[in-house]
């Protein structure tokens, strides 16, 4: 009897694994972008469009994205700083960006831009959906209800507070990519000073990060605090929160000081950022991986 259940068992779990093809496509779209878009907005609103087109293609179900990217400047060809981990709801997930990113903006006589793009990537189908976590950046203190305004755009000097919730026991990391600091990568979460792969949470607690009141009493000494900056009128930034229901071990990163010898964040560059995560979402089926844009504008600068 043991060997017949082992045996129904074992089968069950190949037709599962065998079910999460992953396959390599190629994608393209065009898009207008409307005037009032700025460039790297346009251009992650290609990406999404391109990559949603392809997975729905491959697997049959028209996909939303939460995808945002980095893009190149002043080129029409992207090497290995353009990589791509598109989200969706259902059926597919875009892993990660194979090769160059060919570009082919055309402008029109009324002055608006049209964005062509071609990419090749690797696409994973979903038949189990990751965990449905629920997380807030707040600006205005850590009640949510006082953070409901402004969800994606920020003002320099803001403090920002994290809030996550999760279904179940999991792991939580948190990384800030940094657009005009070569895109440098900075872990925020787990703290800087904790040695721990990713931050371990409990299912149905909320947390609430870089707040000392918050704080569990074993991190208390580790917290750090949150404030934006801005380098110029208007900056983008990249958010990416990852979580999974199992154990997983953090991008190597090093510490830092910027040019005011203050201390910052542990980092990585971008492509080693890139290449930790590919191998973690083609390990992990079960993780959730999403990236927040958002903007930064100094406060005498267009209003949020």
């Amino acid at each position: 009897m043991r060997k017949q259940i082992f045996t129904i068992l074992l089968l069950a779990v190949c037709s599962l694994l065998h079910a999460q093809k992953t396959v390599t496509v190629e994608a393209s779209a065009t898009f207008e972008a409307p005037l009032t878009m700025s460039p790297i907005e346009a251009e992650y609103e290609t990406v999404r469009r391109a990559q949603s087109e392809a997975i729905a293609r491959e697997f049959g179900t028209i996909v939303t994205q939460q995808s945002q990217n980095y893009m190149r400047e002043n080129q029409t060809v992207s090497y290995d700083d353009f990589f791509s981990y598109g989200e969706t709801d259902v059926r597919g997930i875009w892993i990660e960006t194979v090769g160059d990113t060919i570009w082919s903006p055309t402008r029109r006589s009324g002055g608006s831009i049209v964005y062509g793009v071609r990419l090749k990537g690797k696409i994973r189908e979903i038949v189990s959906t990751p965990p449905d976590v629920s997380y807030t950046f707040m600006y205005n203190g850590t009640d949510p209800k006082k953070n409901s305004l402004r969800n994606h755009s920020f003002y320099e000097g803001d403090q920002l507070f994290f809030r996550f919730v999760s279904p179940v026991d999991g792991y939580l990391a948190l990384y800030l990519v940094d657009h005009n600091n070569e895109m440098t990568t900075q872990r925020l979460l787990p703290y800087p000073d904790q040695s721990d792969g990713a931050y371990p949470v409990k299912a149905d607690s909320a947390y609430t990060f870089f707040s000392l009141p918050d704080a569990e009493p074993y991190v208390r000494d580790n917290v750090i605090e949150l404030m934006l900056g801005c380098a110029s009128e208007h900056d983008y930034n990249q958010f990416y929160v990852i979580f999974s229901p199992h154990p997983f071990t953090r991008a190597v990163d090093r510490r830092t000081a910027d040019t005011d010898s203050r201390q910052l964040p542990p980092s990585t560059d971008y492509k080693t950022f890139q290449r930790w995560l590919s191998k973690c979402r083609r390990h992990d089926a079960d993780m959730f991986v999403e990236k927040l844009l958002v903007d930064i504008i100094k406060p005498d600068g267009s209003s949020l």
